[in-house]
């Protein structure tokens, strides 16, 4: 079967997405991204990386937040760290001059996961969790 190459955009709609509370003072994984069954995501160095977070307030987290973006296997026994920056880097979702770029490349084979982290003061909200990662997604095409 031939494969399909596209843009995409990994963000909080998607469906393999899993968003989760944060806790204070505390790193904690706020978003999962599973890679679906017979899918790669190809991450370039000049993708892009956007957060916007907050608390239950809300009131957006603390610009010192510190935010981890990981790519691990699915037993969770290779970790590969693709950013680490504080919060303020990442708010950025439209000015192109200003958009934080991953800088490094990786390749999200299925079952694959990205964990989005974050260490703040307060405690992030699911509800207030905005994001984008942007990607290269490659896919079987379908038969007609």
């Amino acid at each position: 079967m031939p494969l399909v190459r596209d843009i995409y955009r990994i963000t909080q709609a998607d469906d393999n997405v899993t968003l989760s509370a944060g806790v204070a003072n505390t790193e904690s994984k706020i978003v999962k991204f599973i890679c679906p069954d017979r899918t790669v995501f190809e991450i370039g160095p000049d993708d892009i990386f956007s957060l916007y977070l907050a608390s239950t307030t809300p009131t957006e987290l603390s610009g010192t937040t510190l935010v981890k973006l990981t790519h691990e296997d699915p037993n969770g026994i290779t970790v590969r760290q693709l950013s680490l920056v504080n919060y303020t880097v990442l708010t950025e979702f439209k000015d192109k001059l200003s958009l934080f770029t991953l800088g490094q490349s990786a390749t999200i084979k299925p079952k694959d996961r990205l964990y989005i982290k974050v260490t703040g003061n307060l405690a992030a909200d699911t509800a207030q969790t905005r994001f984008q990662i942007s990607t290269t997604r490659i896919s079987e095409s379908l038969r007609i």
